[in-house]
């Protein structure tokens, strides 16, 4: 129940938008310096690190919280397998095994992928793309969370703001931290970068609606683990309550 109940509350997101007074103390920050933020922090990863063996179990989630109480439920989760690693004179090759349950169209269902990847020097964004659901470019992101024209009401342009980057401490996933060894993690932690930004869409009656996302990076896990968190957060009016939706695509266990 708890499910359908979301769908309904996500797909009426799409029809609302949040009226916010002009802030002066908002940054605005152009869509190529988040691009270069997320490249220079991706551009730590390497896929050359990849051994046969390695494994990265991801999920999907959606959260909604009000004033009424807070409901979550897991859409989507993946796993991704390294087979074969085959190293030859100008590039690598990458057997990737991929099993996915969507939740939303088939729970029962388990979808099985084999993907034989051609690596070349200077692909690693290539090798992240095609092999990795929770990897999504700028454009993506604002395609992905663009509001549909409905209502009398139209989206006239989007603006970002508020980009800053940070290198943090990060507590690797539970299930991690209940391993043997803590997956080889020297003192069972992490560092990373957060990067975080504000996608806001304007609408033609002068109303916005703000998107929160943050980015966690981290050069020290398995390099398809590397994006360990992506999440966009927005405040949707619905009746006389302001929701809180959260979606979340996250690594929650690897194996090394």
């Amino acid at each position: 129940m708890k499910k359908y109940l979301l769908i309904g509350i996500m797909a009426f997101s799409n029809l609302s938008c949040q009226r916010e007074p002009a802030k002066t103390t908002e940054q605005i920050t152009n869509a190529s310096e988040i691009e270069r933020a997320q490249n220079k922090s991706l551009s730590k990863l390497n896929p050359y690190s990849v051994n046969p063996g390695q494994w990265i179990h991801f999920v999907e989630t959606q959260e909604v919280i009000s004033s009424q109480g807070s409901s979550s439920f897991l859409s989507k989760e993946w796993t991704t397998e390294v087979g074969q690693v085959e190293k030859l004179e100008h590039a690598t090759l990458l057997t990737l095994f991929k099993k996915v349950t969507d939740y939303l169209k088939d729970k029962d269902f388990i979808y099985e992928f084999k993907n034989v990847l051609s690596l070349q020097p200077e692909q690693m964004s290539e090798a992240l793309a095609p092999l990795n659901d929770h990897y999504h470019s700028l454009s993506h992101t604002t395609d992905r969370l663009k509001p549909n024209n409905q209502n009398d009401t139209e989206v006239v342009g989007v603006q970002y703001q508020n980009l800053q980057v940070k290198r943090v401490s990060l507590s690797p996933p539970q299930k991690v931290k209940e391993a043997p060894n803590c997956a080889s993690l020297p003192q069972c932690k992490l560092e990373g970068d957060l990067i975080t930004y504000d996608i806001v869409f304007l609408f033609d009656d002068e109303s916005t609606q703000r998107h929160s996302i943050e980015w966690i990076i981290s050069e020290q896990v398995p390099f398809f683990a590397g994006l360990l968190k992506q999440c966009s957060t927005s405040f949707i009016p619905i009746d006389n309550l302001r929701v809180l939706v959260k979606q979340c695509r996250e690594v929650v266990d690897f194996k090394n």
